[in-house]
């Protein structure tokens, strides 16, 4: 495997203000300007590349978005922040785990309320990820029940989950849990995140190949999953959370799975088409009539987060 250019394109995406949100095809498109997940994100994968200077430099950015009220959410070509705070969302969460992978505690420490006390189920696993991190038990402990007790409130016999609808990102509960579980040795973290990793495995295939819930829908508890507007990030978290099980269980299955789940940038999919263009873009998105043509920076932090530990483990 060759990601170099994949780097390279990467790179491409960054400027002084930070990581352009979107593209148009094969160029950067400003008019959505530069989201504080992204630069969060970077961070995690400046820190994956050992390039201490861009790490250096989306810290900074994450830093400066932080105000008494949560996190500034976007900003423009300026540099100008727009008036949207996020102060129980998954920006704010997904600041706490980039600053986590830095150490940050004077900066998270202003932050963890905001997660704490968030009803939204996806900022825990963020929150959890960075207090792994940070070596900070007693977080992850408490934000590790709040996903139990959810999924107990919601699974049922044919309903492995811990909402009424499974979205996006979906890999980041039991990425998230069997790293708790591995940081606490509470069981029932272990037993949680099993119980929801295999619900996913089970479900994310189709004709052999590995599948994401589309976009264009999702899968609603009791109706037919949507497969179209399948997203890179959903296999990159998958990709990650099967390492970290193998990492954790030792289990080779789950280092084959990962492989498996990774052929989808290859072209594994249920189009048979490839997910990276000739230049190392990640592209969007893959629809049914087709792969979606822009490569924004979600889809290609995601996908180099995902190919960095996958070329560890060749």
């Amino acid at each position: 495997m060759d990601i170099k250019k994949s780097i390279s394109y990467f790179r491409s995406l960054i400027d002084e203000q930070g990581i352009v949100q979107f593209t148009k095809g094969y160029e950067k498109d400003y008019a959505y300007g530069y989201a504080i997940e992204d630069q969060s994100r970077a961070l995690v994968l400046a820190l994956e590349l050992g390039d201490k200077e861009l790490a250096e430099k989306f810290f900074k950015l994450i830093s400066r978005s932080i105000t008494d009220k949560g996190v500034l959410m976007l900003w423009d070509k300026t540099g100008k922040f727009k008036d949207k705070i996020d102060s129980e969302g998954e920006a704010v969460a997904e600041a706490v785990w980039g600053l986590g992978c830095v150490g940050a505690n004077e900066e998270t420490n202003k932050l963890w309320k905001y997660i704490l006390t968030s009803p939204h189920p996806r900022t825990w696993p963020y929150g959890i990820l960075g207090a792994v991190e940070l070596g900070n038990t007693e977080i992850v402990t408490e934000l590790g029940f709040k996903i139990v007790a959810a999924f107990r409130n919601n699974a049922s016999a044919d309903w492995k989950w811990l909402e009424k609808r499974m979205t996006y990102g979906n890999a980041l509960f039991p990425w998230s849990l069997i790293k708790a579980y591995d940081m606490t040795k509470i069981v029932v973290f272990k037993e949680v995140a099993d119980e929801l990793i295999n619900f996913l495995l089970i479900n994310l295939i189709y004709d052999g190949k590995p599948i994401m819930v589309g976009f264009d829908g999702w899968w609603k508890k009791g109706e037919k999953m949507v497969m179209f507007g399948q997203q890179p990030i959903d296999v990159a978290y998958m990709v990650l959370a099967l390492l970290d099980y193998y990492k954790i269980t030792g289990e080779e299955k789950y280092l084959e799975k990962a492989k498996f789940y990774f052929s989808w940038y290859d072209g594994n999919n249920i189009l048979n088409l490839p997910m990276i263009r000739e230049d190392g873009a990640c592209m969007d998105g893959l629809w049914q009539n087709g792969v979606n043509p822009n490569a924004g920076a979600e889809s290609n932090i995601c996908y180099l987060l995902a190919a960095v530990k996958i070329q560890n483990q060749l």
